[in-house]
């Protein structure tokens, strides 16, 4: 699922409601955002998925890289899933201002 337009919050759920039915016929987990969607101000990669010989995971920075991998050995984590939407929007940007993060933003997350 390619994201490269300007979104309203409407379409940005009836996105989610498409990925979510997607990911439940296929009964696997497919990143919402993958790395060719956005331009990040960081470095992104796409990492071989050790679990899943054969796929690939979706990272958009360095340190996301790295705490999935520091994941993937605690043996109390039994499933990663990178790339998940948080909605509704305006309630995870009202928590990223309250922790003093930006929230982030490239040309597939603009909103009206």
């Amino acid at each position: 699922m390619k994201i490269s337009q300007t979104f309203n919050q409407y379409s940005v759920e009836n996105k989610v409601k498409e990925w979510e039915l997607l990911t439940s016929k296929l009964n696997t987990h497919i990143p919402y955002i993958k790395t060719q969607d956005i331009r990040p101000k960081g470095s992104k990669n796409r990492s071989p998925d050790f679990e899943n010989p054969g796929k690939d995971r979706d990272f958009l920075s360095i340190n996301e890289s790295l705490f999935y991998l520091h994941l993937l050995f605690d043996k109390r984590i039994t499933w990663i899933k990178e790339q998940y939407p948080l909605l509704p929007v305006n309630r995870a940007q009202y928590f990223a201002g309250q922790l003093g993060f930006r929230y982030p933003t490239g040309n597939c997350l603009k909103f009206k």
